[in-house]
């Protein structure tokens, strides 16, 4: 019996469960002994899981490339002692090993084109793959493809894109909330690459109510991801049956074990990789999945009618309860909390004004609330801007007290007893504000570059900032 030791980068998407378990069934149903790694994420931990698997005896190994140039040490040791390698799904440089996949630039084309056709212009955010992965490459060149001529036009913009470290769709998430605060939220299309990082993205668009009116691809016919098109969530999931490719991967690996060559597989050609190298591949076919074919899946038992359409009914309930000025709400994005308070607000002034006579809402009672108020502005604008980056600031207050403090004294006592200015003049709150400022972008800039460059966690460092900025302003006006 052969033994095929099978390198799995991780299980965080759903599909390489089932991957894993066509490929198993294939191995044990010719009689051969299926053995198995999961790197976790882990590009150092993948060399050594290749390693232990060729000292377990494996005479031919399947690799799902977590770091497709991490690996290659490992793989290349394989090769050497007349193991043969199938690269799983992933593109691994090496002339010798078999590139086993779907068509990952037709994937690509495939989700341009379902996006395109809901939004045939405006904004479009491009979520990539990993970049330690080339199918990430592969998938981006293929949506350009589509793309190019719309984008040469103008019709198209493209306003963001990113790679996604390790596929993770929180990092995916991130990524995307990023690009809707640099945007404004005026993000009129998604080009996903695979179904987990489509899933951060729409996380994303859901916390600003966005989900649904914004088009998003993926890939891998992920559960969550199907549902998600009967929702409306997501628009196209281009579907690789992994189900085939695990099939096809241990048969390949059986066939290369029992001495044939990658030039006699089945439906074999010749692939240039990026790196310049010629490989035997074989491409499968993918189907792109959208609200108009869900039953292409359902069909082929890839998944139940019931997960797909799970939580359907209950959306359009919803929405059909809506009252006029609930879907004008909707319609709008007006957020109705925002409207109490200011509702609120309205009725205090209003009774504060009735109470005191007609002497509240003044036009000088008005600007004098303006001018109170706006320093509270500056801060809370800062404290968005700190909170939608997913940090914190504990030392905001400090900040601000030891800045409010520099230019107390600078005004009250350095420039009138050191420089000689009067009482009176008008540099006197220029040059001070201006010092405030500057000191202000400084302190915000030192922490600033401690969190994001030295990645010391906000929460440590503005926690620091606190005491630290507040004993200066203590030490500035000497206990005063």
């Amino acid at each position: 019996d052969k033994v095929i030791g099978v390198s799995w980068s991780n299980f965080q998407e759903e599909r390489w469960k089932t991957d894993e378990a066509a490929m198993k069934k294939a191995i044990e149903a010719a009689g051969d002994k299926y053995i198995s790694a999961d790197a976790q994420s882990n590009p150092g931990k993948q060399l050594t899981d290749v390693e232990s698997l060729i000292s377990q005896g494996a005479n031919a190994l399947i690799v799902l490339a977590q770091d497709a140039s991490a690996v290659g040490p490992a793989v290349q040791k394989a090769l050497d002692e007349g193991i043969p390698v199938v690269g799983y799904d992933r593109l691994i440089e090496n002339k010798d090993v078999f590139y086993l996949t779907f068509d990952n630039k037709e994937v690509g084309r495939m989700q341009a084109r379902e996006v395109f056709k809901v939004k045939p212009e405006g904004n479009y955010v491009f979520i990539k793959g990993s970049g330690a992965d080339p199918n990430a490459d592969f998938l981006f060149a293929g949506s350009m493809e589509v793309l190019k001529v719309a984008i040469d036009g103008g019709k198209v913009k493209n306003v963001g894109e990113a790679y996604t470290d390790g596929w993770l769709p929180a990092n995916a998430q991130k990524n995307m909330e990023q690009f809707l605060t640099a945007n404004d939220n005026k993000v009129d299309a998604v080009v996903a690459a695979n179904d987990g990082t489509a899933g951060g993205v729409v996380a994303a668009l859901t916390a600003q109510g966005l989900a649904g009116t914004v088009p998003v691809s993926g890939q891998d016919g992920d559960h969550a991801a199907l549902n998600r098109i009967a929702l409306g969530t997501q628009t196209v999931s281009v579907w690789k049956d992994a189900r085939e490719l695990g099939k096809n991967a241990a048969e390949i690996a059986s066939a290369l074990a029992d001495g044939k060559k990658m030039t006699d597989i089945a439906g074999v050609k010749d692939f240039t990789t990026p790196g310049g190298n010629t490989v035997k591949s074989l491409f499968l076919t993918p189907v792109a999945i959208t609200k108009d074919n869900l039953n292409v899946v359902i069909d082929a038992g890839w998944i139940k009618k019931d997960e797909v359409c799970a939580g359907v009914a209950a959306d359009r309930a919803r929405a059909a309860e809506l009252s006029a000025a609930g879907r004008f709400l909707k319609a709008t994005e007006l957020d109705t909390r925002m409207l109490g308070m200011v509702g609120a607000l309205l009725v205090i002034w209003i009774g504060i004004h009735v109470l005191s006579g007609g002497l509240f809402l003044t036009p000088r009672n008005l600007w004098n609330l303006s001018v109170q108020t706006s320093s509270v502005a500056i801060m809370a604008t800062g404290m968005v801007l700190v909170i939608v980056m997913r940090n914190i600031d504990l030392s905001v207050g400090s900040v601000e007290g030891v800045v409010g403090m520099i230019m107390g004294v600078a005004q009250a006592e350095f420039l009138i007893r050191v420089i000689g200015f009067q009482l009176g003049n008008p540099w006197l709150w220029i040059i001070a504000l201006a010092a405030g400022v500057v000191l202000g972008l400084a302190i915000g800039a030192f922490q600033g570059f401690i969190i994001a460059y030295m990645e010391v966690p906000a929460f440590i460092v503005t926690l620091g900032g606190l005491l630290v900025w507040r004993g200066m302003a203590w030490m500035i006006t000497s206990g005063r």
